[in-house]
């Protein structure tokens, strides 16, 4: 039986920003600023906030550029797990100790196993037979609700294809999402981001086993005994796999931010390219702007008009812009804060994006 994988020392950092995916620039205790290895690609908006709690593992006096990894953020008060090469660590641990209710008897063959143009995470054997098993890192959460992915991934679209080919009635491959919060109930694919991942692991959900599931983690990165299989909500999330729904688009002028909030009732993907390649700023008649970031809702019966009430309600400004159209119709909130830098506007994103679905 393998052990669990240890992460000490780990010295905790404050968040200062992110030049790139790989790297972050963090705090230490002493003032010292640090580059650190950021393991975990993904976007991570709702985590990485200014001043959020880091927990670095330190890799001693070598010659990297980098003597410390990001193995977690704090939301909550609770460590939330990022280091995704790990990840497959904690998963093997979990699976050899029997954790994970639907894969008791399974035992681990091999690791990073190659077949054809791609490389899976584990090679299993259960109930006698050679099963292949990918492994995904769920961070993205909120409400009792996690979302995968948190960024277009096309890697994972095509690990699902695949997979899916080498599935037969006696023996299907196992995707397994591994959410690190243990209070989540439910898991869904995050359609809102990523369309064609959720579609298509809605078309290959019946030759597949998918199994999500729940793990907390303490300040010292120990399990918590509290771990779980969520459930997902089938049918209600086959509805939801649409063209429509809105967007809240972020923009920054010279002296203010802006909420631009749209609903869009059919053809949101081709709304949303377009808006990208035209200057929000000339288009909204607000001024040069420049564009920070776009929030996809992908909604079975749209409508954003709540979300840009509340988003003036929060920041205190009035919804000043407001145009109808016969397929949408679109706020415009200003607020002198960067909105990215606010726990108040993820939980609002969180909010109208993490909705309960029946299970």
């Amino acid at each position: 039986m393998i052990e669990f994988p240890s992460f000490a020392p780990v010295v905790n950092a404050r968040f200062v920003s992110r030049p790139n995916r790989f790297i972050a620039i963090g705090e230490l205790p002493n003032g010292n600023k640090v580059r650190i290895h950021m393991p975990n690609p993904g976007r991570l908006r709702e985590l990485l906030t200014p001043r959020a709690i880091l927990y670095l593992q330190f890799h001693g006096d070598t010659e990297r550029k980098t003597k410390y990894s990001c193995v977690a953020v704090e939301r909550d008060g609770e460590p939330v797990f990022l280091h995704t090469t790990r990840n497959n660590d904690v998963a093997h641990y979990l699976i050899e100790h029997g954790k994970i209710p639907s894969l008791h008897g399974v035992t681990v063959i091999r690791k990073e196993i190659t077949v054809g143009n791609s490389r899976f995470d584990f090679l299993l054997r259960k109930e006698g037979k050679e099963v292949l098993m990918e492994v995904k890192s769920v961070t993205l959460f909120g409400r009792g609700i996690a979302l995968f992915p948190d960024a277009i991934t096309e890697r994972g679209k095509k690990h699902l294809l695949e997979l899916a080919e080498l599935s037969s009635e006696k023996s299907k491959p196992i995707v397994l999402f591994l959410i690190h919060n243990s209070n989540v109930e439910t898991f869904s694919p995050d359609y809102h981001t990523d369309l064609d991942f959720s579609r298509t692991l809605w078309n290959v959900k019946d030759q597949l086993q998918i199994i999500p599931f729940s793990i907390g983690w303490t300040p010292k990165l120990k399990l918590k005994k509290k771990m779980h299989e969520a459930t997902i909500p089938w049918n209600d999330i086959g509805p939801e796999l649409n063209d429509s729904g809105g967007f809240v688009a972020v923009l920054r002028s010279a002296r203010s931010y802006y909420l631009y909030t749209e609903t869009v009732r059919e053809f949101l993907q081709k709304r949303l390219d377009q808006f990208k390649r035209k200057k929000a700023g000339r288009l909204l008649e607000i001024g040069p702007t420049e564009l920070v970031d776009v929030f996809p809702f992908r909604q079975s019966k749209p409508d954003l008009c709540p979300l840009a009430l509340d988003f003036a309600r929060i920041y205190d400004s009035a919804v000043y812009h407001k145009k109808e159209k016969c397929h949408c119709v679109s706020h415009l909130v200003r607020t002198d804060e960067n909105p990215m830098n606010l726990r108040t506007f993820h939980d609002l994103i969180d909010k109208y994006r993490m909705i309960p679905l029946e299970t």
